[in-house]
């Protein structure tokens, strides 16, 4: 009678292994896959772009602009640090990422302050980076 027992015992324990053997290749599923999100959002942030700095224009990261780059805008465009509208025709911006605003701000010599994350919706500009 009693052995029995010790048999159902076993396959409970062995149960109770492999359940836990599972749990523990979908975590480790789980991180591999979010390590590779995280890598793949780092380089879809990592946005190149051209800049003037020092009076020479060249390609450089989002990442490492510097106060005093110049940094040419057109429709579509991420504005990519704070900055000062220098020049610009038509600049309309949509600052709804900052301000949650489904708003269009025209820029001009009046209203120059461009804040990093909003988008160019219309014209063209020119800005310096302050920030």
């Amino acid at each position: 009678m009693f052995p029995s027992l010790d048999a159902n015992i076993s396959i409970q324990l062995m149960k109770i292994v492999e359940l836990h053997h599972v749990r523990l290749l979908i975590a480790i599923s789980d991180y591999r896959q979010s390590l590779q999100f995280q890598v793949l959002n780092e380089e879809k942030q990592n946005i190149q772009l051209e800049v003037i700095r020092g009076g020479r224009r060249i390609e450089t990261s989002i990442f490492d602009l510097v106060v005093g780059d110049v940094v040419p805008l057109k429709i579509g465009d991420q504005v990519p640090a704070d900055g000062i509208l220098i020049s610009g025709h038509s600049l309309a911006i949509d600052e709804s990422s900052m301000t949650g605003e489904a708003k269009i701000v025209h820029k001009d010599q009046k209203a120059p302050f461009l804040m990093s994350g909003c988008k160019v919706a219309d014209g063209y500009g020119t800005m310096l980076v302050s920030i």
